[in-house]
């Protein structure tokens, strides 16, 4: 009976780990990629802003996905192209910059509940009481009102 391989033969192969920045692997956001196919870094995330769905971060994969999913916009003229991605683009970056503010104004109302608690504590007393009823506003409303310039 022939032995086709020894034990001793098998060698265990590691798996390739990639390194971006090291190796060039393609696997890095490219800036033009948003010109040219309407997708944004995101969270390191590839994401697409013409239909929100994250692609995988390589040149071909990139294009692929312009091309089979969109291929109305990829059939268009390059000036109405452009102009369509360039809108869509903006669109998100808005949107998503209007999350952030609503998000920063809720923690500035956690924050002032915070302060008030606190001052609450500190003193012992209920707010009815209305002897440091003016220094738990001035803590809340520095809080609530830190973002606007005319505080007088």
């Amino acid at each position: 009976m022939v032995r086709l391989f020894e034990i001793t033969e098998i060698k265990m192969f590691k798996k390739l780990k990639l390194n971006p920045e090291k190796s060039g692997s393609g696997r890095l956001f490219h800036e033009q990629w948003t010109v040219d196919f309407g997708v944004i870094q995101n969270n390191n995330k590839v994401l697409c802003c013409l239909c929100n769905e994250t692609v995988v971060s390589r040149s071909f994969n990139v294009k692929r996905h312009f091309e089979t999913v969109h291929n109305n916009i990829f059939s268009l003229s390059a000036e109405e192209k452009l102009e369509l991605i360039s809108q869509k683009v903006k669109f998100f970056r808005s949107q998503s910059n209007k999350f952030k503010v609503a998000f920063k104004q809720n923690n500035n109302l956690s924050a002032a509940s915070f302060s008030v608690s606190h001052c609450i504590a500190q003193h012992g007393k209920p707010l009815s009481d209305g002897e440091y009823l003016k220094e738990v506003f001035v803590k809340a409303s520095n809080i609530l009102f830190h973002d606007f310039t005319n505080k007088n």
